[in-house]
């Protein structure tokens, strides 16, 4: 009896463990397998686009793209239509920024793929628009670019002074943990904290992408590097860390003033190089510039035009540094217009 009992429980155990078998085969299948998954494929997975610059992206669950998808813009800027078509921004303050679009199953939320479009800056032609081959349009009046390559004076030393070299940091005085952020030189002469080549290596790299709030840089209450600055640092770093003079890939040939918003043109410019010290719990001067109802406050005031612009009586902006002079005259201009939300 013992002996029948004992294989009628062992039989039981076999027939379970199939069962949980077959339905991990089920429901963990790869796309393409031919049984159901939740993963939906977009196409391209990546892009690489110029300003105003256009791609038209498809989507497909288990290989069918019949079914009904919503598209949005998930991280980063431009838009995106109904039907997957997406524009990138007509400018940027960085010279090079990430979107991340994501596709949704209408019938059923849960089902959602991404992809990832690198966007560079500045305007490389004189169309209206760009086609899908990432040639980006709209008319430019900055500056025609030679090349894309990340240089430190333009990219990357504003969201170090922004975030990481303000007084009581390490600025040239404080030089906390004798890390000096002031300048190329004293940045690459920290040792370890740069190896050119190799962001796994480099802490600069490893302590801005810190999971764990308590090792961050920057610390709380300061807000972590958006993922921008994070992808801008991690290319320079890729391309060797070099201390290039981008004015000499550049021909200047004014400042394009036409179209300036707050989203594509005045929040991109404080986020590189005033937000750093004006986030978190404990703001600089307890001024917050990380939402348009806070940048409103002080254009409304006077104080973001006299600070960018050093103007008399007012605490020059940022520390230890000047903005671009377009960028100051594109803030002015936002400021004039009534400072709108657009």
């Amino acid at each position: 009896m013992k002996s029948f009992t004992g294989l009628l429980l062992l039989a039981s155990i076999v027939i379970v463990l199939l069962f949980q078998s077959c339905e991990d085969g089920v429901n963990n299948s790869p796309v393409g397998s031919g049984k159901p998954s939740s993963a939906i494929i977009v196409s391209p997975s990546t892009a690489a686009l110029g300003l105003a610059g256009q791609q038209l992206f498809t989507a497909a669950l288990n290989g069918d793209s019949s079914q009904e998808f919503v598209w949005s813009v998930a991280a980063g800027p431009g838009q995106i239509s109904a039907s997957g078509e997406y524009t990138a921004p007509a400018q940027l303050s960085l010279y090079s920024m990430s979107t991340t679009i994501k596709a949704m199953l209408a019938s059923d939320t849960s089902k959602v793929g991404y992809a990832q479009i690198i966007i560079t800056g500045l305007n490389t032609g004189n169309s209206a628009s760009g086609d899908s081959t990432g040639n980006g349009g709209g008319t430019d009046t900055t500056a025609t670019p030679k090349d894309t390559t990340v240089c430190y004076e333009r990219d990357i030393l504003p969201i170090l002074r922004s975030n990481c070299a303000m007084s009581g940091c390490h600025d040239s005085y404080t030089r906390e943990e004798g890390i000096d952020l002031t300048s190329y030189q004293s940045t690459i002469n920290s040792g370890g904290l740069v190896i050119a080549h190799n962001p796994a290596k480099s802490e600069l790299y490893e302590v801005i992408t810190q999971s764990r709030v308590s090792k961050r840089m920057p610390p709380s209450p300061r807000a972590a590097l958006t993922s921008d600055q994070i992808a801008l640092i991690r290319r320079w770093i890729l391309e060797g860390a070099t201390n290039r003079d981008c004015s000499k890939d550049t021909v200047s040939t004014g400042c394009d003033l036409s179209n300036v918003t707050f989203s594509n043109t005045v929040q991109p410019i404080l986020q590189n190089n005033c937000t750093g010290c004006h986030s978190g719990s404990a703001p600089s001067g307890g001024v917050l510039l990380t939402s348009y109802a806070n940048v409103k406050k002080v254009a409304d005031d006077g104080r973001l035009v006299g600070v960018v612009s050093h103007a008399s009586g007012f605490k020059s902006m940022p520390p230890g540094g000047t903005l671009q002079s377009c960028f100051v005259e594109q803030i002015k201009v936002w400021v004039q217009a009534g400072a709108p939300n657009n």
